[in-house]
């Protein structure tokens, strides 16, 4: 067993200059993680991209869309 602390918890003080960094980490953190989820979808859209060109060289264009003379 470990022993308890006595007494109050002691609250932290944070400066304005602690609290700005602290507002500045999540705001960096947020900006982060919305790069990723862009870049994801950025990289989603290009494989996209890349199978419909093959597709398109492999089976060529349907019939209706070929323009007749």
């Amino acid at each position: 067993m470990k022993p308890h602390p006595k007494g109050r918890k002691i609250k932290v003080k944070h400066n304005k200059k602690k609290l700005r960094k602290l507002v500045n980490k999540n705001e960096i953190d947020q900006l982060r993680e919305e790069l990723t989820k862009k870049n994801q979808e950025l990289y989603d859209a290009e494989l996209e991209n890349g199978i419909l060109k093959k597709s398109m060289t492999l089976f060529g264009t349907s019939k209706d869309e070929r323009k007749h003379k």
